[in-house]
């Protein structure tokens, strides 16, 4: 775990779970909370001597997992309103349904309670084994609507900090999220109604992402000819032709980019129709 995404977590802790007197009784759930090694980071660490109790799921058994659920999208073992604080890092970007699984966040944090979602907004692509999404301001924005879940505070790395902090070139971003107090009888009802309708398709299927093949096929292939063709091409001024003279010589980028382009054309045409 870089440091930039432990520093945002510790802080986040400051600001909002260290009200509490330490007699315990508050409860965490960590979503993705598989260690790599004993000796990596978890979030756990940083809740030490705070009195919460904490729970690990994640989609695989290993270090520092409590819950494995039968469905890795619907926690049907886990009941309604059972935690005061759902945490979740470094995972969201893997997670092909990850509005499933902040619906069930919703579900399972008591009302009044809290969530703490981080995942990257830039950074290349890692695998694990899917790599689906990047995170910006209004992506929390629209995940607090479907869930009605209310957005205490959307951050994502100022480029300032992004350039002296450690992990900074994942430029992460993260929400606060609480679940509405639901105190009145309607509001209740209409606030399970709305997850059920959300994550209703899971309830009566699964889906299975076969992950992607990654810049293979003839599209990808043409893309790449044209792209090395035209390194350069920017980079050298139009020149237009003159009134009544002939047209001006092309630049050797643009030769090339032009020859790339008609030697696809004559793939095309000597390929024929499926």
């Amino acid at each position: 775990m870089h440091q930039s995404s432990r520093l945002k977590f510790e802080c986040f802790v400051d600001a909002y779970m260290r009200d509490g007197d330490g007699s315990g009784g508050r409860t965490v759930l960590d979503v993705g909370s598989r260690q790599v090694s004993a000796a990596a980071y978890s979030y756990r660490q940083a809740l030490d001597g705070l009195g919460v109790t904490y729970t690990g799921l994640d989609l695989e058994a290993g270090i520092n997992v409590d819950i494995v659920p039968a469905n890795p999208f619907i926690w049907d073992e886990i009941e309604d309103e059972t935690f005061d604080f759902v945490i979740s890092g470094q995972a969201f970007e893997h997670n092909p349904f990850m509005w499933i699984t902040t619906a069930e966040i919703a579900r399972v944090l008591k009302p009044g309670g809290l969530a703490f979602i981080i995942a990257p907004s830039a950074g290349n692509v890692h695998r694990f084994p899917y790599d689906c999404w990047r995170y910006y301001p209004d992506s929390w924005a629209a995940l607090a609507a479907v869930t009605q879940l209310e957005l205490a505070e959307s951050i994502r790395e100022p480029e300032r900090l992004a350039a002296v902090v450690n992990g900074g070139r994942w430029k992460d971003s993260a929400a606060i999220l609480r679940k509405p107090a639901l105190a009145e009888k309607a509001m209740r009802a209409d606030f399970y109604a709305n997850l059920a309708l959300v994550v209703a398709p899971f309830k009566a299927r699964r889906y299975e992402v076969v992950p992607a093949v990654l810049n293979e096929g003839p599209c990808f292939e043409r893309y790449e000819i044209l792209a090395r063709a035209s390194e350069g091409a920017a980079a050298e001024p139009a020149v237009k032709g003159r009134r009544g003279g002939a047209p001006a010589k092309l630049g050797p980028a643009r030769e090339r980019l032009r020859a790339a382009r008609r030697a696809a054309r004559r793939r095309d045409r000597q390929a024929g129709p499926d």
